[in-house]
């Protein structure tokens, strides 16, 4: 069998040449979804659909309405009325309420028993802190499950190379490993400026949304890129950032020209973040170095008090 490749990537399951953003996730699941009858099931069963007939669904994507000038991710309609709408979202991060809100609209009393569902990387432990209970929440992960467990069930050929496919895609772009995945490395931030910039190291962050760390110079600095970052200034935490994607660059005006004019060797490396997630109270330093890197699980960031027993929790679990 020849071996594709897109760049220097090799090519492992079709839906990779859709890329690994948010809607490319997302369309690729509405795609499987209307050709695996027994995922399909599976799924809506997960939202809280049971008794219906796959056969009798159809999935659409990007669905607008004008009422309410918006997109939908994907909308599952049963004989001809609407039964469930999915926000999705990539990483561990939720949607605006607001943006859930203006969905209801789109529902008629002459619709089945139908609902809100939401499908992001995060805990389920934390989408029922954030979450409104009239919205069902199903993680990426469980969706990985839920593609393996139709495999086994369906004898039909077709759909399980589908999900095979759609199975490789997905286990690429989501946290397969909880305990090593959900470790954020939590690093102090200060309104110095760069050199050879106007822009402090705290607008790196909040106004660039971009990091950098220097490469393989030990010092305590991780070897690899972290999957996720926190930042704390101000004598607490300030946001939690995935990374989505990185990069090792010789200097610093390589990877921020038009930020930073110094191009004196540094090696390092670049990330990109994504969206800020904020604590949902105020988590405050601790006993710990005003100016020292630490490692924390996800979680007990956003639920202890302070960053000091958020490390001491996640350096216990691992003693386990």
């Amino acid at each position: 069998m020849q071996n594709l490749k897109l760049g220097y990537n090799s090519i492992t399951s079709v839906y990779e040449l859709l890329g690994d953003k948010e809607d490319d996730m997302t369309y690729g699941l509405g795609y499987v979804l209307s050709k695996s009858p027994a995922f399909l099931s599976l799924a809506l069963l997960q939202y809280g659909h049971q008794y219906i007939d796959p056969e009798l669904c159809k999935i659409q994507l990007q669905r607008h309405e004008i009422k309410d000038r918006g997109y939908s991710d994907i909308e599952i309609w049963y004989r001809e009325k609407r039964l469930l709408i999915i926000e999705a979202k990539k990483g561990w991060v939720l949607p605006n309420i607001n943006q859930l809100e203006k969905y209801k609209g789109r529902f008629t009393k002459n619709d089945f028993p139908s609902s809100i569902g939401v499908l992001s990387e995060c805990s389920n432990e934390y989408a029922k802190r954030n979450l409104n209970k009239h919205y069902k929440f199903v993680s990426w992960k469980t969706i990985y499950k839920l593609l393996n467990k139709a495999y086994n069930e369906t004898t039909s050929i077709i759909e399980k190379n589908h999900l095979n496919e759609y199975s490789t895609y997905l286990s690429k772009l989501i946290t397969m490993d909880r305990e090593q995945s959900n470790w954020v490395y939590c690093v102090s931030l200060s309104r110095t400026k760069v050199k050879g910039s106007d822009a402090t190291f705290i607008d790196i962050v909040n106004k660039y949304s971009r990091y950098f760390f220097p490469y393989n110079q030990g010092n305590g600095w991780p070897t690899e890129a972290p999957n996720y970052l926190a930042f704390r200034y101000d004598g607490k935490l300030q946001s939690i950032h995935k990374v989505e994607k990185f990069e090792v660059n010789d200097n610093l005006n390589q990877s921020m020209p038009t930020v930073i004019s110094d191009n004196t060797p540094d090696l390092h490396f670049y990330l990109h973040l994504g969206p800020a997630i904020k604590p949902p109270k105020v988590v405050k330093n601790g006993k710990i170095w005003p100016n020292g890197r630490l490692w924390c699980m996800i979680d007990t960031l956003l639920t202890c008090d302070t960053i000091e027993e958020a490390r001491n929790i996640s350096q216990e679990r691992m003693k386990r």
